[in-house]
């Protein structure tokens, strides 16, 4: 099998696999990480908000600090001559911090994956581990800068001895001296370690950094610790506490210092037993002081971690998916929940008053009428969000901002409430993801739709009438066959119910499943008859459109049928173009080569790659010559062999050529008997019509002959009437043989539709082809098409001998005469053109060749005039 079928190597599938092993490694750390803090996790949802303007200001103060951080390596890395965008550079710092809080290793594994993120970049590990490294060193001296000061406020309020002080102090002092000489060893050697090219790397990249870029860091680390300190203190704030700035640095600085001084890795709960202790001794209460320090965690650790957690998560393809559609699953689950808790009033209520309180919608205060059409509503937008629709996206996420205002303003559940956020923010941080426009109009996909809506309305009825009989409707106690039986008798309601109301909330179930019932018809019949609309007014329009284009820009035999009423079109933006397609599932089956006025294919060929993910389709392109193929190579598109073409020249055919003499026997022989050749121009006279149509039955009786479609046409009365037609005579004037003639896109030449013979005689169609090469020929035609031989000069990936292959050929004889198509326009000498199927992944191809076979076996529906006619001088 030809093409550009290639399999990666090995090296290639190991870092793949590598990949989706650390991918599954990381999760079970974060895991287990979550489970080992659940009981952190757990106090977080119940710690007391006083005063929640202050939450306000320390979730401002925590973005500032995530900004300050990525701006210091920013500079970093600039200094190092590489500019890396902000929004780049923010996922790779979450995914360091995550990864640095759940592995063993800490920030030596945060390092390596931050330094991984940013090769795709163009970064190179050691500028990017000198970064980082030198991020810490900095952030470690604005740390130890504010020890001195931290020392004399506890040395002021008695709070440590005076040797105690010194000491630390000392300790402080030293560091900062270390630290001021490290530039200078940087640029005059550690010549041992620079025998290691890691270290040499490094060494090297860190020598770029200069005092006055490194002072902006400085400036930025310190920022950093004093917005943490801000936070502490508004923490306390928070939870009703009192504490001054100066309390809250002692409580942050004494935290982290403990951390420091033994050996647990982040998470591990030192900082928050040290802070806890510290506020304490600062004259705060125990559970006031614990609740402090578990809100500034939040705001330092979870919140980053938990967010840099996600972002790395959702770059495996089935978690973003699986994001995707959960929006969908929500709002699916509300409109269940909103039509199921309008089935009962609040003072006899049979389902629970907990599952009404799970669903995304709130009970607004208005009508039960309009809370039954938002619940319905719901049902029908989550299925365009599952497809993730562009519509349902604005429609979801208008529900949803609305009932978000709603349960910020009425205190709902917090885990409602935080499901709610959770869809609103998915839909909102993806927003991208659902593109996929409105779907090209469909009687199939009309009837699903208006299938949904009534199976809606049905069920609503049903267990409505089941439930309420109980105690608002006589007679009492339905079964659900019952209530299903008086649902479908009284027509939804349109006709006199069976069932009488014996209360207020009764006599509106029955007004609500004629409203329901009208709003599901009235879905249906738009579902429906959009469809029928479109193609009446907007698909012929796009049709002729197709048609003008295709025969100005025409470059295939195939392009007679680019137009057909079985093709949908694509017309791209920025140049004069088309692609004619069929959808057949989720594949975007494309015939032949996009037709494209001038020299701008790619430009097209991109525009129409971009629309099938938009609509979630995979694109294939059947039948396309060598003319473009590195076009689509460039694209990523892959391409094998399918076949050939055969072109015969007719600027130098003729039966006296070496190698046609059972061609040259079989004309002379028909000559001699009377048979005669003629063509007919169009329109033909009925009883022609009917003569044809005898021949083509007939022919259809053979053994494997049958109609197909989309790259060619079938037989139809109007199709042939309007086509000229080449045919043989017998003596007696009975038509033996016939072949209707179309236009062919490429200039100066000719080719046929349908060929169709009777039984007999013997080598009718062959001496109907050289007739007509001849007749061609003196009309001035350079070249004739006699179509695709499938599979021909296509070396078959079959292990065995010929045998074997000869069984394959056999097996797929009933669908493609593939040996007889390949032995009979040999006959003719032709010249032999590849052709392709051009198609984005392998995976895909099950898909592609069942596409194929449906569109090729579906019976086309001809238009009755207008069409395009072959002129013959």
């Amino acid at each position: 099998m030809s093409g550009d079928f290639s399999i990666s190597g090995s090296w290639s599938r190991f870092r793949a696999f590598a990949a989706r092993a650390w991918f599954f490694i990381f999760v079970l750390l974060v895991t287990l990480f979550l489970l080992r803090h659940r009981t952190e996790l757990a106090e977080l949802r119940h710690f007391p908000i006083v005063r929640p303007q202050w939450l306000l200001l320390t979730s401002a103060a925590q973005g500032l600090v995530l900004l300050s951080i990525i701006w210091q390596l920013r500079l970093l890395l600039a200094a190092s001559g590489f500019s890396v965008p902000l929004s780049r550079l923010f996922r790779a710092d979450l995914h360091r911090v995550a990864v640095s809080t759940v592995t063993p290793a800490g920030s030596a594994a945060g390092v390596l994956v931050f330094a991984a993120d940013l090769q795709a970049v163009g970064v190179p590990t050691t500028a990017a581990v000198a970064a980082t490294v030198t991020y810490g060193v900095v952030g470690l001296f604005s740390f130890l800068l504010l020890l001195p000061l931290t020392v004399l406020l506890l040395v002021t309020r008695q709070l440590i001895s005076l040797p105690l002080s010194l000491l630390l102090f000392l300790g402080a002092l030293v560091p900062i001296v270390l630290l001021l000489l490290l530039p200078w060893a940087l640029r005059h050697g550690m010549p041992r370690l620079s025998r290691m090219s890691l270290v040499r790397g490094f060494v090297e990249t860190a020598r770029w950094y200069r005092i006055s870029g490194l002072g902006r860091v400085l400036v930025l680390a310190l920022a950093v610790d004093l917005l943490n300190v801000a936070i502490l203190y508004g923490g306390v704030r928070v939870v009703g506490g009192a504490l001054t700035l100066a309390e809250a640095l002692i409580a942050y600085q004494g935290a982290y210092l403990f951390a420091f001084l033994i050996p647990f890795a982040q998470g591990s709960g030192a900082v928050e037993l040290a802070g806890t202790s510290l506020l304490t001794a600062l004259g705060l209460p125990a559970p006031t002081a614990l609740a402090a320090v578990l809100l500034w965690r939040a705001h330092e650790l979870w919140f980053p971690f938990l967010l840099g957690t996600a972002l790395s998560v959702q770059r495996e393809p089935v978690i973003r998916r699986a994001l995707d559609r959960l929006p969908a699953l929500l709002l699916l689950w509300s409109g269940i929940v909103g039509m199921v808790g309008l089935l009962e009033p609040h003072h006899h209520r049979v389902v629970p008053r907990r599952l009404e309180t799970t669903g995304l919608l709130e009970p607004w205060e208005f009508s039960r009428n309009l809370e039954l059409l938002v619940a319905f509503l719901s049902i029908i937008i989550a299925w365009q969000v599952w497809r993730r629709k562009r519509t349902g996206w604005l429609v979801a996420t208008l529900l949803l901002s609305v009932s978000l205002f709603h349960q910020l303003i009425g205190r709902r559940d917090e885990l409602l409430l935080a499901l709610t956020m959770l869809a609103l923010g998915l839909l909102l941080v993806r927003w991208r993801t659902y593109r996929v426009r409105s779907d090209i109009p469909s009687i199939w996909r009309g009837f699903a739709l208006a299938g949904l809506g009534l199976t809606t309305t049905l069920l609503y009825g049903t267990i409505g009438l089941m439930l309420l009989s109980r105690h608002a409707l006589v007679p009492k106690h339905l079964s659900f066959w019952d209530a299903l039986t008086v649902l479908i008798r009284s027509a939804w309601g349109f006709l006199p119910w069976a069932v009488e109301p014996v209360s207020r909330y009764g006599g509106w179930f029955l007004d609500s499943v004629t409203l329901l019932a009208g709003a599901s018809l009235l879905n249906a019949a738009w579902s429906i008859g959009r469809p029928v609309i479109w193609r009446s007014w907007g698909y012929e329009s796009e049709r002729q459109r197709a048609r003008a284009i295709i025969q100005a820009c025409g470059n295939s035999s195939l392009d007679f049928f680019k137009f057909w009423p079985d093709k949908l079109f694509f017309f791209p933006r920025e140049v004069r173009g088309v692609v004619s397609y069929r959808i057949v599932g989720r594949v975007a089956l494309v015939l032949g080569d996009p037709n494209v006025c001038g020299e701008r294919f790619g430009t097209a060929l991109d525009g129409f790659l971009d629309f099938c993910d938009l609509n979630d389709w995979e694109p294939a392109f059947h039948q396309v010559g060598e003319q473009y193929l590195a076009d689509y190579r460039a694209r990523g598109l892959r391409f094998f062999k399918i076949g050939e073409e055969a072109v015969v020249d007719l600027t130098t055919w003729s039966l006296d050529r070496p190698g046609l003499k059972e061609l040259r026997y079989l004309v002379r022989r028909s000559q001699r008997e009377n048979y005669r050749f003629e063509v007919l121009e169009p329109p033909l006279p009925d009883d022609m019509v009917e003569e044809l149509a005898d021949v083509s039955n007939e022919w259809l009786s053979l053994p494997g002959r049958r109609e197909h479609g989309f790259t060619q046409g079938q037989f139809s009365r109007a199709y042939v009437r309007s086509t000229p037609v080449a045919l043989i005579r017998d003596p007696t004037g009975k038509v033996v043989a016939f072949a209707n003639l179309i236009p062919s896109g490429v200039p100066g030449q000719a080719t046929i539709d349908l060929m169709r013979r009777r039984h007999q005689p013997y080598g009718a169609m062959d001496v109907l082809f050289a007739l007509l090469f001849q007749w061609l020929r003196e009309q001035g035609y350079t070249s004739f098409s006699l179509g695709l031989a499938p599979l021909s000069g296509v070396d078959l990936p079959l292990v065995g001998t010929d045998p074997i292959r000869e069984h394959f050929f056999r097996l797929i004889e009933p669908f493609f005469s593939v040996q007889g198509l390949r032995h009979f326009k040999a006959k003719f000498d032709p010249r032999w053109e590849p052709r392709f199927l051009v198609f984005r992944s392998a995976s895909a191809l099950p898909a592609i060749g069942l596409a194929l076979l449906k569109a090729t076996s579906t019976e086309v529906s001809h238009v009755d005039s207008d069409l395009p006619e072959l002129q013959i001088a």
